[in-house]
């Protein structure tokens, strides 16, 4: 695994976490084609799971019409819907 999970959301900082989505749109480690999709899958599960977005990975590649579709609008997705649920988001700066 080539990054770090940790235990929940708000154990992540704003840009901590716009980092970490940077992944699916950048091959920052220079993967092959089969590592590059392990990775891209792990990515995704741990995606699912840290957010609970009911949308899941559609987030990512499938975005709602008038969603942006960066790194910066799975970001502000995950953390609009996560502010109307009562959840928390993200550590402080």
């Amino acid at each position: 695994m080539l990054f770090q999970k940790k235990q929940s959301l708000d154990e992540y900082t704003e840009s901590e976490f716009l980092d970490l989505m940077s992944e699916f749109f950048d091959n920052k480690h220079n993967l092959s084609g089969e590592q590059f999709g392990k990775h891209i899958r792990e990515l995704t599960d741990y995606f699912e799971e840290i957010t609970q977005h009911p949308y899941g990975n559609g987030v990512i590649f499938n975005p709602k019409d008038g969603q942006d579709d960066s790194p910066e609008g799975i970001v502000a997705e995950v953390k609009r819907w996560r502010t109307s649920q009562g959840l928390p988001c993200f550590k402080q700066e």
